[in-house]
């Protein structure tokens, strides 16, 4: 009896290890498909902001193909990695917002205000660029000789707070449910990276629009 019981609780705990296992495969091929998808994307944006410009500003376009080649530089020196140091992370962001600078002549600023406690903590790769590309988007809708957009990041206890704001009205409130685009995008990889540790949200703060992320604890790893 004692034999047949142990023998049925060895099958058991198999048996959780091997659904265990498989549900880990099923969430890292997610992930790598969420990713897969941001990449292409912002490379597309790219390519045909440089080509707008190429006919009448070509020197304009020069600038921004060898900001473009910077970039990907850096992007590829990454690839394969699912997660990046907030410093990094910062570095891709301002790379590309001075990509979009030179579409709207230096219309675009950024200021960071970063706590340097949080430079070395690890975040999912591609998280500040989707901030600051939503940013960009719908700041541009605004009625300004020049916009900023500012990214602060902060501690509170083991909680990292990473805020970007642009100027302007939001649209309309963010649901998280029907969220599609780069910000579903971003929510779906953070919720599976900190599952029941993240929060996000989109919301208008006087005259600026205020993305929020709020991460407790370390990303796991998939």
């Amino acid at each position: 009896m004692i034999y047949f019981g142990v023998s049925a609780e060895l099958a058991a705990r198999t048996e959780r290890l091997s659904k265990m296992r498989a549900e880990t495969r099923s969430l890292r091929l997610e992930l790598e498909h969420l990713q897969s998808q941001i990449e292409p994307h912002f490379l597309f944006n790219a390519l045909n902001t440089i080509v707008a410009e190429i006919a009448e500003r070509p020197a304009i376009a020069e600038e921004m193909t060898r900001s473009l080649a910077g970039y990907l530089r850096y992007s590829l020196d990454r690839r394969g990695r699912g997660l990046s140091r907030l410093e990094e992370e910062i570095e891709a962001a301002q790379a590309y917002i001075r990509i979009q600078a030179l579409r709207f002549d230096k219309r675009l600023e950024c200021r960071c205000q970063i706590d340097p406690a949080t430079l070395e903590i690890n975040i999912p790769r591609m998280t500040l660029q989707g901030l600051a590309e939503n940013a960009i988007k719908h700041g541009m809708r605004a009625q300004h000789d020049r916009f900023q957009i500012r990214i602060r990041t902060r501690l509170a206890g083991d909680e990292l707070i990473i805020e970007v704001d642009n100027p302007g009205q939001l649209q309309a409130p963010f649901d998280l449910a029907k969220g599609g685009g780069g910000l579903g995008n971003l929510c779906r990889r953070l919720a599976l990276r900190y599952v029941d540790r993240y929060a996000f949200s989109l919301e208008q703060r006087g005259e600026r629009t205020v993305a929020e992320i709020r991460l407790k604890g370390s990303p796991e790893a998939l």
